[in-house]
């Protein structure tokens, strides 16, 4: 055991002795190992992103690199700038915009200025669909060897930014500072600017970052909406439970992939006949969908949240099935939280799923006491999320 940990060896008998366990112990340790009644919970650690401040050191794995929880999401970039032709550079020039595959609307970009005999870096976050992003970077000019001359900016500690917020450094170097012979960093006219950025994502910051349910009106959604109304011009039929409602393949198409790779085989029934039973899903939730599709919008998501996530998925709308997530998230209690981990488990919800497991650990000993908790136990079916429940290591 580490000098960071220690270990509980009680028998947590209440939501209210467990509380005041951690209460007292988060003051004196990052570490704490305990066994609760029904359910042995596994080694709690504060992660670097969540360190209490009055703890003077940061958790680390064994390979020496920071430790985060499972509710935080970690992504890295590393770019090269190569700068061509650096002494006829007059003011500012900006590099290309990057990003990483896993955040890729988040972007940015560098850009360096020669104040006379200056040079000065900046770092701007260009957008995101994120409205804060928390993130810690290094970057600065580097020689034949691939070796940072400029200090980093921010250290160990995390930045917030948000789209358009520019970084600068705050020491700057002379131009001759380039040229140093042990070391020069201007090859045949040319400089390399690398820039190492470290992204995280705590889940829990996503319930207002990330709710879609309010979407700016567009003029254009309110004319597909009358369209759908009024039926004009349809050329499919969606039968639901002995009704049908009208439907136009070309907006279905433009929206869904699903609909699409459907009317685009001429040999399906559905392109054939123009008609589409849908015999999975009831007649409000359908109409509901076609609402979405039309206008961008949900009307009665808050109700239908629960089975609009299976229209969703099925017809590959990814920004409906992000708009449910957020509402059964925002919405989760305790009589709803295992039905919703299920849920989130079927249709590949994995950011709901982790955001519903943290809130379950997080309420462990009144979730044993619900009639689902017996359900989910007892189902061989489902001994996997019990697993993952047990084995979810995020700071609470």
């Amino acid at each position: 055991m580490s000098p960071n940990e220690y270990r509980l060896n009680i028998q947590i008998n209440s939501e209210e002795q467990l509380q005041l366990y951690l209460k007292v112990e988060k003051l004196r340790t990052t570490v704490y190992h305990f066994t609760c009644r029904c359910l042995e919970l596994p080694l709690f650690q504060i992660c670097a992103l969540h360190q209490a401040p009055e703890l003077k050191t940061n958790p680390h794995n064994g390979n020496g690199s920071l430790w985060y929880c499972q509710r935080v999401k970690v992504t890295n970039i590393s770019y090269t700038w190569e700068i061509q032709n650096f002494s006829s550079i007059m003011g500012e020039t900006t590099s290309s915009v990057f990003n990483s595959t896993e955040w890729s609307n988040t972007k940015w970009k560098l850009a360096i200025s020669k104040i006379g005999i200056i040079v000065i870096i900046k770092l701007q976050l260009v957008c995101s669909d994120h409205s804060t992003v928390k993130f810690k970077f290094k970057t600065g000019i580097v020689n034949a060897e691939i070796e940072p001359i400029l200090a980093t900016m921010g250290g160990p500690t995390f930045c917030k930014a948000s789209p358009k917020d520019v970084f600068i450094f705050t020491q700057s170097m002379g131009v001759e500072d380039l040229h140093q012979n042990s070391r020069p960093m201007i090859v045949k006219d040319t400089i390399k600017v690398l820039c190492d950025i470290t992204m995280v994502m705590d889940i829990m910051d996503l319930q207002s970052n990330d709710d879609m349910t309010s979407l700016t009106e567009c003029p254009l959604f309110e004319d597909m909406g009358k369209l759908l109304q009024s039926g004009k011009f349809s050329d499919v039929i969606l039968a639901v439970a002995g009704k049908e409602l009208k439907a136009h393949k070309n907006i279905l198409s433009l929206r869904s992939e699903v609909f699409a790779a459907m009317f685009d085989y001429e040999q399906l029934q559905e392109n054939t006949s123009n008609r589409v039973v849908i015999d999975d899903m009831d007649y409000d939730i359908v109409s509901e969908l076609l609402t979405y599709i039309y206008t961008n919008k949900c009307p009665n998501i808050e109700e239908m949240a629960f089975d609009l996530i299976f229209a969703a998925d099925k017809y590959a709308l990814k920004n409906l099935k992000i708009m449910c997530e957020s509402v059964l998230h925002r919405n989760m209690n305790l009589d709803t939280a295992i039905s919703v981990l299920i849920l989130a488990d079927r249709h590949n919800s994995q950011m709901l799923k982790l955001q519903t497991i943290h809130f379950i650990k997080a309420n462990i000993i009144q979730i044993m006491k619900t009639s689902s908790w017996q359900i989910v136990i007892s189902d061989y079916a489902l001994a996997h999320l019990v697993e993952e429940i047990r084995n979810y290591n995020g700071c609470i």
